[in-house]
């Protein structure tokens, strides 16, 4: 299930980024965009970490692929930099 798969990716290196470019709601899946509290379904296991960015280009980003790139980017680093400070036994400190 979609749910094991992410809390699974959240344990490695992994990031994940879905850019709905067309005009549908992505609602049922930014359900999934707030990893960290999610758990999977078959034994409760809890995520590590936040791995999944879904990105509306046309309700946020229309004639705005650089606005665009950088917020991903962003979200991008702070993924990446919570996933090594956890692997050098830090508690992750987010940047702000």
């Amino acid at each position: 299930s979609s749910d094991l798969s992410l809390v699974d990716a959240s344990q490695t290196s992994m990031s994940v980024i879905i850019i709905g470019v067309g005009n549908e709601k992505l609602g049922k899946i930014k359900i999934f965009e707030d990893t960290i509290n999610l758990r999977d379904r078959q034994n409760g296991r809890a995520a590590a970490r936040e791995c999944l960015q879904v990105v509306e280009y046309n309700q946020n980003y229309l004639n705005k692929p650089l606005e665009m790139c950088k917020d991903i980017m962003r979200k991008l680093l702070t993924q990446i930099l919570y996933y090594k400070q956890q692997q050098q036994g830090l508690t992750p400190q987010l940047p702000k």
